[in-house]
């Protein structure tokens, strides 16, 4: 197995999906053999010279959840912190377009949001709180909620809508007329106090 290749591994993740998909295998067991399967690829991704974040071997520093009707201000704060801390080391979405062409997507996101990324930045607003993609994403930060692992996550408003799992006490920026340089140092600075503080 350890002779696998990084699209047989791939492969095997997209195969793992469907048996689940037809009934043929469990959730937890589907779950637990693509976390497994997405850690080997990433070594293996990682041996060929992708840059991979040194803490905990997570391969993102940073990754961004948002709605898609906020794109054009997100794709600005993405690409000043790529300028800041390397391509390679912020996931956005539409900087991995080949990969994230896959059948099992919402599972692979959920990977990368919860055991992937040292960092992740939420952009809250009302379209956040109804978009099929971004519950798939929030489960996943509520369940690093629920572990405690509050570090973890950094929120911006774009509006007051209520989001499920939040509550009047959680500490969030509000974007306001902040620019997205300003989002992205802002976010920048936080990474920077996470890794001070392990």
């Amino acid at each position: 197995m350890r002779n696998d290749t990084p699209d047989s591994i791939l492969r095997k993740i997209e195969i793992v999906g469907r048996l689940y998909d037809e009934g043929k295998i469990l959730k937890p067991v589907a779950e637990e053999k693509q976390k497994e399967l997405l850690d080997r690829y990433l070594e293996d991704e990682t041996r060929k010279g992708i840059q991979v974040s040194e803490d905990k071997g997570r391969r993102f520093k940073i990754a961004l959840s948002f709605p898609g009707e906020k794109r054009a201000f997100v794709y600005e704060v993405a690409n000043a912190l790529c300028q800041s801390h390397g391509q390679e080391s912020v996931f956005y979405d539409e900087h991995f377009k080949a990969e994230l062409a896959r059948v099992d997507l919402d599972t692979y996101l959920q990977s990368i949001y919860h055991d992937h990324s040292e960092l992740i930045v939420v952009f809250l607003c009302k379209e956040y709180n109804i978009k099929e993609w971004c519950g798939l994403e929030w489960r996943s930060i509520r369940d690093l909620i629920r572990q405690r692992k509050t570090s973890n996550i950094m929120l911006f408003r774009f509006d007051a809508t209520e989001i499920p799992g939040l509550f009047t006490t959680d500490g969030y920026v509000l974007i306001g007329d902040h620019s997205p340089q300003k989002i992205a140092e802002l976010i920048s600075q936080r990474y920077e106090l996470n890794r001070q503080s392990h």
